[in-house]
């Protein structure tokens, strides 16, 4: 039997909202619908820059300052990987900084995540501070419209050159404190290889430099997150020295690749990987050499030599050590410290001295400089007072005088008379805060002696470089020359430790999408450069992604039917 016919007559609105509906679901099972708008501060949209036409490029106008496209094949060839923010702290110099680079730079604000110049490779690109010293000043102290600024390279294998050092990743520019800071966020990895090119030399084996790398991993992890101002490390002996890439060598590279993500943990904690580069033939805990009050169980004293052997570190070029200092030099960094000015010193005395020779407290016996002046002698025939000068005793400094009592009469000095010699005053120092006074690079260790070498000079000899905490680093080279491998140097200095693979700390994206105009642009395709990841943008432009390494990141936004622009600088945290 033929089935009935049905007459459905549907109108053009429910029609257009059946298809919506369709596409909906599409997208859905696409995986590039995202979850309702999340709350969230929405970005300002980005405002445009007119100054210095001869760099700078408004932020909206027909012809952006990068395609997408290139944008994607230069600055996109890096893939996602957790960063770290270094203060690089040399990098302004006469308050500016001066960048170039082989590849085209672009100078982006990070607050709009709008990019306001692009500068042409090899040109020099020059900040410094603004007038007022709240924002940085472009190129001809041309005002940019920002506290911090963004510089990346189009390319991400070019580093950018400030002076003399080359940094992969973003360089910031920002006003501090004091002036213009600069921050390099970079790659762990590409951090890790600075940190060995600058802590380590050539004449280190593959073992040791395992080792370096390991240690340097897990203490920048250890540090991330501690400082103000997004700050991770920086990049001087205070944490570790870093300069850079163009520095390193193959040896270092493949030292990152073959630990990559390894640490060393403590109760599955990263530990406080504190080396130095000479322990001097033993270690000592973090307590004892002023690092921290707290001592921690992975960071004892230990013998660094095998049984009946010579030190591990005996190859050091400052194993053993001999300097003689002036006296002034060392009175000068005494006085400069406060307290009694001495003019002279008597004795220099090392007290509490450890079984592995080091000084525990240092006394320093001197003559302190004298506040009165000799007088002058009295020149023949000169007049002589008559009577001597009469002050009560509130003059002379008796606060409770009685005003009744009567005027007493002062004898006056002689005056040719000098002033007694003053008596010998004793300033007692931890043996880390005297080194560290006369100077870290000077003194080069605590394990020393002294000793009086004619009036005005000090002897000092010594053993080892550095605070000799957890890994020695010449001890290492010495280990890993005689085939032990680097997970058991690793061990032998950090007690009680276990090598993990780093847990990668992930965060979530998420913001607003904006065409070219600065409009926001529902439905837009967001893509996160160098990363492979795509999403699309809700009905009211809002985007999220799920699951990124700690970092920053560049956005692709290709609106529906317009053109496709790059949102810079959005922050990831753990």
């Amino acid at each position: 039997m033929p089935l009935p016919r049905l007459n459905i007559t549907i109108s053009p609105l429910a029609f257009a909202i059946a298809i919506g509906t369709a596409l909906t679901c599409a997208a859905l099972l696409s995986g590039r619908h995202l979850p309702a708008r999340p709350q969230m501060a929405e970005a300002p949209p980005p405002r445009p820059v007119h100054r210095n036409r001869h760099i700078h490029r408004a932020a909206f106008q027909k012809e952006p300052i990068v395609r997408a496209e290139d944008f994607l094949t230069g600055a996109g060839l890096a893939a996602p990987q957790e960063t770290v923010r270094v203060l690089i702290t040399k990098a302004a110099q006469k308050g500016r900084v001066t960048l170039t680079s082989e590849a085209d730079l672009l100078v982006v604000n990070p607050e709009t995540h709008s990019a306001f110049a692009r500068v042409p490779a090899g040109m020099p690109y020059m900040l410094s501070l603004s007038d007022d010293g709240r924002d940085v000043a472009g190129p001809g102290g041309s005002d940019l419209p920002c506290a911090t600024v963004r510089i990346i390279s189009l390319n991400a294998s070019r580093p950018i050159t400030i002076g003399t050092r080359a940094y992969l990743g973003a360089i910031e520019v920002r006003v501090g404190d004091s002036g213009l800071e600069v921050v390099n966020e970079v790659r762990r990895e590409d951090y890790i290889a600075g940190v060995l090119a600058g802590e380590s030399v050539k004449a280190f084996p593959l073992g040791a430099l395992k080792a370096q790398a390991v240690a340097a991993r897990t203490f920048a992890l250890s540090q991330s997150g501690h400082r103000p101002n997004g700050i991770d490390v920086v990049d001087t002996v205070a944490d570790q020295v870093y300069g850079g890439t163009r520095s390193d060598w193959p040896e270092i590279r493949q030292a990152v690749e073959e630990t990559a993500g390894i640490i060393a943990t403590y109760h599955d904690e990263p530990i406080v990987a504190y080396f130095s580069a000479d322990c001097g033939g033993q270690t000592r805990s973090n307590a004892a050499a002023g690092l921290s009050h707290r001592e921690l169980p992975y960071l004892l004293p230990v013998v660094d030599a095998p049984a009946g052997g010579p030190d591990y570190c005996s190859a050091s070029p400052r194993h053993t050590w001999t300097l003689d200092i002036p006296a002034a030099d060392i009175i000068a960094k005494l006085n400069a410290k406060g307290g009694t000015k001495l003019a002279a010193i008597t004795d220099i005395r090392f007290n509490r001295v450890s079984a592995d020779g080091r000084v525990g407290e240092v006394e320093v016996e001197g003559l302190p400089v004298s506040e009165k002046a000799i007088a002058p002698a009295a020149q023949p025939g000169a007049a002589t007072p008559a009577e001597p000068k009469v002050e009560s005793p509130a003059a002379q400094g008796d606060s409770a005088a009685d005003p009744g009592k009567p005027v007493v009469p002062v004898a006056p000095a002689d005056p040719g008379t000098a002033p007694p010699t003053p008596e010998p005053v004793k300033s007692t120092f931890a043996g880390y805060e005297f080194r560290k006074m006369v100077g870290t690079n000077v003194l080069k260790s605590q394990i020393m002696t002294v000793s009086r070498s004619g009036e005005d000079t000090w002897t000092f000899s010594g053993r080892g470089y550095g605070h000799g905490v957890g890994l020695c680093q010449w001890g290492a080279c010495g280990m890993a020359r005689a085939g032990i491998g680097y997970d058991a140097i690793l061990k032998h200095y950090y007690t009680g430790i276990e090598l993990t693979h780093e847990k990668q700390r992930t965060g979530i994206l998420e913001g607003r999408a904006r065409d070219i105009s600065g409009a926001f642009a529902p439905g837009a395709l967001v893509q996160v450069a160098g990363a492979g990841l795509e999403a699309v943008a809700d009905r009211e432009g809002f985007f999220q992604f799920k699951d990124l390494p700690a970092g920053t990141y560049d956005l692709v936004v290709t609106p529906k039917g317009g053109q496709a622009t790059v949102s810079f600088a959005w922050r990831v945290k753990a």
